[in-house]
C-alpha cells in the first residue's frame, strides 16, 4: 500500500486574522482565504488526483470545493478530519488562553497535548481521531494520490505521527493557511516529502501577513 497524500490547510478564516481559537466552531473563510484556496487549486491542477476529502467544517469544506471545481472532482466530507474541539477556549484569543494555561515560550497557538480544556479534546485525542479517518480514506484508495483538506492542529498531529515524533514537539511544525504539505502514508511510520509549501501563495501574500494558525 503506497498512498501519496497532498495535505492542504484550509484558507485563512476571519478568526485567523484576529487570532481567536476556532476549534470546531464553523468560522467562514475570509476573502483572502478564498484567494489562497484558488491558488492552491491552481497548483494542484497539475497533479493527477484520485480523490478529494475534507473536514466538514465550512472553512475546510469551502477550500476543498474550490479545489474540486478547478479539478472537476467531487469533495467528500469527513467529520473525523475536523479541527480539535477546544471546549470553553473556543472564541477566546490566543493571548488570553496562553496567559491562563500555558507558558510564555510555548508556540502560538498553544494546544493541550494530554489534558483537554473543559468540554474539549486533547491533541492526543485528535491524533487518534484523525489517524483513524486517514486510514479509512487510504483503505478506499490503496494506491494513488489523494488531496485532504484539514486544519492546523490536525496537521501537526498527523505529521508527528508520520515522523514518529512525540506530540509534545508539535510546535516544531508550522502550517500556514492555504499551504500544501506532502507525505507517503504507511501503516506505522510514513515518509514526509514536503512541509508547509506556500510558494503558490506568494502573489496572494503581497501586502499581507499570512502566518496566524489555528
Amino acid at each position: 500500500m503506497t498512498v501519496r497524500l497532498l495535505l492542504v490547510r484550509h484558507g485563512e478564516s476571519i478568526w485567523n486574522i484576529v487570532g481567536r481559537y476556532q476549534g470546531q466552531m464553523d468560522v467562514p473563510l475570509s476573502a483572502g482565504g478564498r484567494v489562497q484556496a484558488e491558488r492552491a487549486a491552481r497548483r494542484l491542477a497539475s497533479e493527477r488526483i484520485d480523490a478529494i476529502y475534507a473536514s466538514d467544517l465550512s472553512r475546510a469544506r469551502d477550500t476543498a470545493e474550490i479545489i474540486g471545481q478547478r479539478l472537476g472532482m467531487p469533495v467528500m466530507g469527513v467529520s473525523g478530519l475536523r479541527e480539535i474541539h477546544l471546549g470553553v477556549w473556543q472564541g477566546l484569543s490566543y493571548e488570553v488562553v496562553r496567559r491562563r494555561h500555558f507558558r510564555e515560550r510555548d508556540p502560538t497557538p498553544c494546544y493541550p497535548v494530554d489534558v483537554p480544556p473543559p468540554g474539549g479534546e486533547s491533541l492526543r485525542d485528535v491524533q487518534m481521531r484523525v489517524t483513524v479517518a486517514v486510514e479509512e480514506i487510504v483503505r478506499r484508495h490503496p494506491y494513488g494520490t489523494l488531496v485532504i483538506v484539514t486544519h492546523g492542529a490536525c496537521l501537526k498531529a498527523l505529521f508527528c505521527r508520520l515522523l514518529g515524533v512525540d506530540l509534545s514537539d508539535y510546535g516544531r511544525f508550522r502550517f500556514d493557511p492555504g499551504s500544501i504539505s506532502e507525505g507517503i502514508w504507511k501503516p506505522r511510520r510514513g515518509v514526509v516529502l514536503s512541509v508547509n509549501d506556500t510558494s503558490h501563495l506568494l502573489e496572494a501574500m503581497v501586502g499581507r501577513c499570512v502566518g496566524v494558525q489555528t
